[in-house]
């Protein structure tokens, strides 16, 4: 009986018409109807029931399909609804099941750890084409309703749209998900510009959605999940558990692969391309791999496997950094005696720190900046690429450095005399330039720090004009300094530290700009994906700002005053 109510579950669910029979009562109507007369109410009871009847009735209580639903009713399109997905030359087969509320219910994609890592969001929302129109018209519905007006009549508009989408997909060949493909025909038919963002909180029911589900090389399954995300959480954690567990019962393997991917210490690189992965072996069906990092040794650089790709890419940031500096040694030796210059500031810095206490934070903090970047791929051609550039980069750069250190400086003595400045400004002033601000700032954060003291000065400037709005702006700026210093030592908490800075010059110096957008909501999305230890950093430095307004910002000079009356010029009637 499971297997007839599954054979037409499977049918209805790909079935062209919406009028889908409910199986649950279906079933239940198909017992009661033999039972009625001889209630059950055990099931040894039910045994002897059949033993009686099966004589007579050799086929009592066995379900055939049309007791359910008449299956000449059912048109099923093989075309809408394929028994499998194609996917790099390969058809994983895709199952139906009509189960509502159940996980299972709708379209399942049974796959292997190895297919697993190949499925994009884009291969799965166009999995089932007979689904297309209903999840256009979905999205069509979550629009606003100043944007959903023009697509009325929206069935219509969700089919023909449909049709169009697909069309563009067999163009494209899949590289776009659904909602990109719909935002572009969207842009073109309608000349409504939509971000494909605008959905990214509106997901569809679960019975448009292909669940996906990991079996391992025997047919158990491993994780099953209708979001990529999840099963690739899933996964590797089933990876690192594998890994763990090889280590401790085949060290075998690992010191095979060791033996075959691992290299003496290197003053230079002499790596060849270090693979981002490699495979020591197989375990229920689950690859465990081993992951080669660029390890930092007394001798030099090596490359040696670690188990989880986040001890590799640790490992790999410090020997970078390490194998960078050895390349640059000579340069680096340079540019600590070079910035013995940072003494002519002088009284700029008499009351933040020491000279010589300056010129080290000062050499730190360039010798992170140039030795710590990212090398992505592995190889030798792009270690070349990154130290070369690493190179040019430190040309000149102390007369440029000690310039920008002079700017910031003279606007933190400006401030520190601000007359009739609002209570905070100290205050603000310290957590900003503490005096060992040179170590604790990324040299890509230093072009900033102007347009940060200055919306400082202008805010001291303007406080005494309306300071009701000041005390606003200022409590929406609380919270999140509050937070910074909280979070600042957690990874992705500097990033943060920066949005909030960004934040209070977009509060109170608007016409400054900003290096990136920035608002209340992107900070709570930002500390809210910290808190849930989800890093959102930059991989390159944002780009100085520039200003919104371009007019009336630069100073009008004057004339010096040489005599009394000469200041009539300054009072104009």
């Amino acid at each position: 009986n499971r297997s007839v109510r599954e054979k037409l579950a499977d049918a209805l669910t790909r079935a062209r018409d919406s009028g889908f029979l409910n199986l649950d009562e279906a079933t239940y109507r198909y017992y009661a109807a033999r039972l009625e007369k001889t209630p059950v109410s055990a099931v040894g009871e039910l045994v002897d029931l059949v033993r009686e009847r099966r004589g007579a009735e050799p086929r009592f209580l066995m379900l055939e399909t049309e007791d359910l639903r008449d299956p000449e009713t059912l048109e099923h399109d093989a075309e809408a609804f394929p028994e499998a997905l194609p996917l790099d030359n390969r058809a994983l087969p895709l199952a139906y099941a009509y189960k509502p509320g159940q996980t299972d219910d709708g379209v399942t994609l049974d796959v292997s750890v190895r297919e697993a890592e190949t499925l994009t969001p884009a291969a799965l929302d166009w999995a089932v084409p007979g689904h297309l129109g209903q999840k256009v018209e979905h999205y069509l519905r979550a629009l606003p309703k100043e944007l959903r007006r023009g697509f009325v009549p929206l069935a219509e508009t969700a089919k023909s749209l449909a049709e169009q989408v697909a069309a563009r997909d067999r163009l494209t060949d899949r590289r776009e998900s659904l909602t990109q493909a719909l935002a572009a025909q969207i842009a073109e038919r309608f000349r409504i510009t939509l971000d494909p963002a605008v959905w990214a909180d509106k997901p569809l029911p679960d019975h448009l959605r292909v669940r996906v589900r990991v079996l391992d090389a025997k047919g158990n399954p491993l994780c099953a999940s209708r979001e990529l995300a999840e099963i690739d959480e899933a996964l590797h954690l089933q990876k690192r558990a594998a890994s763990a567990t090889v280590a401790r019962i085949e060290p075998e393997a690992w010191r095979r692969a060791r033996a075959k991917w691992e290299t003496p210490a290197q003053t230079s690189w002499k790596f060849g391309d270090v693979s981002e992965r490699v495979l020591v072996t197989e375990q229920a069906g689950v690859p465990v791999f081993a992951f080669p990092a660029l390890q930092a040794e007394k001798d030099g650089v090596a490359v040696r496997l670690a188990k989880t790709p986040e001890e590799a890419r640790d490992v790999t940031g410090r020997g970078l950094a390490a194998l960078m500096e050895r390349q640059l040694s000579n340069d680096l030796g340079w540019l600590e005696r070079d910035l013995r210059a940072v003494k002519n500031l002088g009284p700029l810095i008499s009351t933040l720190a020491p000279a010589e206490e300056l010129q080290a934070q000062a050499f730190q903090e360039i010798r992170a900046w140039v030795c710590g970047r990212t090398v992505a791929p592995l190889t030798a051609a792009v270690f070349g690429t990154v130290l070369d550039r690493a190179k040019a980069d430190l040309r000149g750069i102390v007369p440029r450095f000690c310039d920008q250190l002079r700017e910031i400086l003279t606007l933190r003595q400006t401030l520190m005399v601000q007359p009739g400045a609002h209570a905070g400004l100290e205050r603000d002033l310290a957590a900003l330039l503490p005096p060992d601000f040179l170590r604790t700032t990324p040299y890509a954060q230093l072009p900033h720090f102007p347009r940060y003291l200055k919306g400082m000065k202008l805010r001291a400037e303007r406080w005494r004009q309306n300071p009701a709005k000041d005390a606003e702006r200022a409590a929406q700026l609380a919270p999140y300094v509050v937070v910074v210093g909280k979070l600042r030592s957690r990874e992705g908490g500097e990033a943060f530290r920066w949005l909030v800075e960004e934040f209070r010059v977009s509060l109170f110096a608007q016409e400054l700009g900003t290096a990136e957008p920035v608002s209340a909501v992107k900070l709570d999305r930002a500390l809210a994906a910290l808190q849930h230890g989800i890093v959102v950093a930059r991989t390159e430095p944002p780009p100085v700002a520039k200003p919104i307004l371009a007019a009336g910002m630069t100073e009008k000079k004057i004339a010096p005053v040489k005599n009394f009356g000469a200041l009539d010029r300054l009072f104009p009637r």
